[in-house]
């Protein structure tokens, strides 16, 4: 632990985990835009189909609530405008996601003391990779903490484990032993997914959405972005533990063939 700890301060972890925390929020709004514009679809295919009004589909999804009409109001708009939202965020999304990646890459490239070897397309095309594989994982890895059954928490930890491995396994330019990603991504695993549940239980309990500018709501924001940069600082220390297994893993190794 202390070794690890040294690393992180001599890598300077803190300032990567900012500059990744602000690609991380400059990726999030196109990706926000995105799934409202799915969600559009959705809406109109569910109305097509089935062909129920607004009101009653809101009261399938939604049987507790009272008041629907800001939201009619707001989904009407949504399927309105759900082809501009596609337009404009599906390339900003790309953009800026293959631009978190690279700087991720880089950022573990610093964490595990290797330069980038790989041509530029190819690491173009593995931050590409990445964005389609680990937002997979990320969208399942919320479908999971939503769906409110007995196997959420295990299958959660589960997805978050697998997305941190992929990203361990492949993105740096180093080859990364699977063992050591796998003890990595066990440990950034586990405190992403205590940060997560205590953020969501915060918002369910004390966010509203009749009045978004009260108090609660403000500290909402607040602390995503200071779960954001929780996310990135918990990654970027994972890599330091990855050094850390990953240096003892050799030395252990040595011993042995030393006898």
């Amino acid at each position: 632990m202390r070794r690890t700890l040294e690393s992180a301060y001599e890598d300077n972890i803190p300032f990567l985990a900012g500059a990744l925390s602000f690609d991380i929020l400059l990726t999030a709004i196109p990706f926000v835009g995105l799934v409202l514009a799915v969600v559009g679809y959705l809406v109109e295919y569910q109305l097509a189909v089935q062909q129920p009004n607004v009101h009653e589909l809101l009261e399938r999804f939604l049987p507790d609530a009272a008041d629907f009409g800001f939201i009619e109001r707001a989904l009407a708009d949504l399927v309105a405008r759900r082809g501009h939202l596609t337009v404009l965020a599906a390339p900003l999304f790309l953009w800026f996601s293959t631009r978190m990646f690279g700087g991720l890459r880089a950022a573990l490239n610093e964490v595990f003391d290797t330069e980038e070897n790989r041509p530029w397309p190819v690491a173009k095309l593995t931050d590409l990779a990445m964005v389609f594989v680990a937002g997979a994982l990320f969208l399942a890895n919320a479908f999971a903490t939503t769906s409110g059954s007995l196997f959420s928490y295990p299958l959660s930890l589960l997805l978050s484990t697998l997305l941190f491995f992929v990203i361990f396994k492949f993105a740096p330019s180093r080859r990364i032993h699977w063992r050591t990603s796998l003890v990595a991504s066990l440990f950034c695993a586990v405190g992403f997914e205590i940060a997560k549940r205590l953020y969501a239980l915060y918002v369910a309990k004390f966010v509203t959405f009749d009045r978004f500018a009260s108090d609660a709501n403000l500290i909402g924001i607040l602390l995503f972005v200071l779960w954001i940069y929780y996310t990135a600082y918990l990654f970027l220390l994972g890599g330091e533990v990855a050094e850390t297994y990953d240096l003892m893993r050799m030395r252990r190794q040595q011993r042995v063939r030393l006898g």
